[in-house]
């Protein structure tokens, strides 16, 4: 089985992800044709990013680092890629219109069955542990946050779009998404590695710090609906989470041996600091979250829209892009080279913008001066930079019976 065009795929859907970025911030400082829609642009970058480089590329390192087998996965593989490709065109022109709500159900249709496949394919292949345990959960969490989307349907049918309920809707998916599926499977990935690698970890740590991640996914959920329905319950429901993720952060932290251990069985393959960056964005993430658990803070995080776009970026391309980018280069698909530089400077660059902004007008202190325009330029580096990678991996080989290794 060619891994090699799964994670091609992905890496096309990141650059066109990053290339509608670029538009979307360039709609601010150019006037762009009547025809088009902001709104409809914005959820096309969403699902690309989302679905068609995400979810994609983890399901493709799981399956290859796991060695699992069965014959549906590369046919459920592409349907899934093939009902993004059509989300690509059909949101821009439609919007939520009758073809993107189609394929975005056969997408979910072959999540489903990906999935079904999946826990089939790890009962039968994966030795019972932390690994496996932390994997099951991830997959859980991503199969629980299309209950969101499929709610938007009936939602939308009682003429209650835009009320609480469908922004609850919207928020339940992406919460589990974020918080649960993504940063789970990232753990189970590196903790099979470990395992793989017959690299000493502490078990009973990495269970407790599961156990607490997993609990303050379930009730940080809180925190995604705290801005449309600001009781006081909720805000005390989401502090007692974001305070159970990083005590779970920092237990998972001392059970792996994530700094030194990996970077050394890594060698040359690897360029270090990408992976520590990505943890380290994990971690800053998890900071952010722990200060909201006080309620003041809060309302500030979810009110300044640059403090939500840069907290998602941060966790999207700084703490889960980054490690796949990492895991792509030990695996040879990528080589060394100034791209990787050029994607850093973006992420820097924007997330410093965002963030700044979003103090100054918390300070009430307006806007920096070019703004907008500045934000443009950088975000254009992300394109530049990605599609220089996809060209890289399109360059290099790996044949389909090389191991995969994180």
């Amino acid at each position: 089985m060619k891994y090699k065009y799964w994670f091609l795929s992905t890496l096309i859907f990141f650059s066109l992800a990053s290339l509608i970025g670029f538009l979307l911030r360039l709609a601010f400082v150019v006037e762009m044709p009547e025809s088009f829609e902001y709104r409809n642009w914005q959820h096309a970058h969403s699902h690309l990013a989302m679905m068609g480089w995400l979810s994609s590329a983890f399901i493709g390192l799981v399956i290859w680092l796991y060695k699992l087998k069965h014959p549906q996965f590369n046919r459920l593989f592409w349907a899934s890629q093939a009902a993004v490709g059509v989300l690509l065109i059909s949101f821009p022109i439609q919007g939520y219109g009758p073809i993107s709500i189609t394929f975005s159900c056969i997408y979910l249709l072959s999540i489903y069955l990906l999935s079904f496949y999946l826990f089939q394919a790890i009962n039968k292949s994966v030795d019972t542990g932390m690994s496996r345990l932390i994997l099951k959960t991830a997959i859980w969490f991503l199969i629980i946050s299309t209950l969101g989307i499929f709610g938007l349907g009936p939602i939308i049918a009682c003429g209650l779009k835009g009320s609480k309920l469908y922004y609850a809707a919207v928020q339940f998916f992406l919460h589990f998404q974020f918080n649960g599926w993504f940063v789970f499977v990232m753990i189970a990935l590196i903790v099979e590695f470990l395992k793989q690698k017959n690299i000493p970890f502490h078990s009973k740590k990495l269970y407790r710090g599961y156990l607490f991640l997993t609990i303050s996914c379930l009730l940080s959920y809180a925190q995604a609906v705290s801005w449309s329905t600001p009781e006081d319950f909720i805000f005390y429901t989401n502090s007692a989470g974001v305070i159970l993720q990083i005590v779970g952060i920092y237990l998972i932290l001392k059970a792996l041996p994530l700094w030194n251990t990996i970077g050394d069985r890594m060698g040359a393959q690897l360029n270090p600091w990408i992976f520590k960056l990505a943890i380290f964005c994990i971690v800053v993430k998890a900071s952010i979250q722990t200060l909201v658990a006080i309620p003041s803070i809060a309302i500030i995080s979810y009110t300044i829209r640059n403090f939500v776009i840069g907290f998602i970026h941060l966790l999207m391309l700084g703490g889960l892009s980054l490690f796949i980018l990492a895991c792509f280069r030990y695996m040879q698909l990528l080589r060394k080279g100034n791209r990787f530089y050029i994607f850093l400077a973006a992420f820097l660059s924007t997330e410093a913008l965002l963030f700044g902004q979003g103090l100054l007008l918390w300070m009430g202190k307006g806007f920096m001066p070019y703004y907008y325009e500045v934000l443009a330029f950088c975000s254009a580096l992300f394109p530049i930079a990605i599609m220089l990678i996809l060209v890289d991996m399109y360059k290099s080989s790996i044949s389909s019976e090389s191991e995969l290794k994180i």
